[in-house]
């Protein structure tokens, strides 16, 4: 009995594991993008920013702020992604939203983790196939 009980509790980590992604847009791959999905602490590393995600059916789904560009020292832009990757038909969506912010000042900085404050720019659709580490 006790065997089985061992057996049941440590079954997952035999199914857990890093998955290395190449993802490429579609229907015409002129940008690729490199996607690293650890099931066991539930992260996903893409444009070597690591961000937790969470299941939703056969998705697994996450939220980036990106980086933060100053133009100049009164003039702010920033990045938010929406990511979604669906693991039954190896597809991963993007839609990127930014927020400017003319005049900048030190006050503003909270408004860049509000999604509330970014604007809708682009969505980018792409096709993923798993590749193997080369060591």
């Amino acid at each position: 009995m006790k065997k089985l009980l061992a057996l049941l509790l440590l079954s997952p980590l035999a199914f857990a594991e890093k998955i290395n992604l190449r993802c490429e847009t579609f229907p015409n791959p002129e940008r690729a993008e490199t996607l690293v999905i650890d099931t066991i602490a539930k992260t996903v590393i893409m444009d070597n920013d690591s961000t937790l995600y969470k299941e939703n059916g056969s998705k697994i789904e996450w939220n980036n702020f990106r980086e933060i560009e100053f133009i100049t020292d009164s003039f702010a832009i920033a990045f938010y992604d929406e990511a979604s990757f669906d693991r039954t038909f190896g597809t991963l969506t993007v839609s990127t939203s930014n927020l400017h912010i003319d005049p900048y000042t030190p006050e503003d900085k909270q408004k860049f983790f509000n999604s509330e404050n970014y604007k809708f720019f682009n969505i980018s659709r792409f096709k993923c196939k798993k590749v193997e580490a080369i060591f």
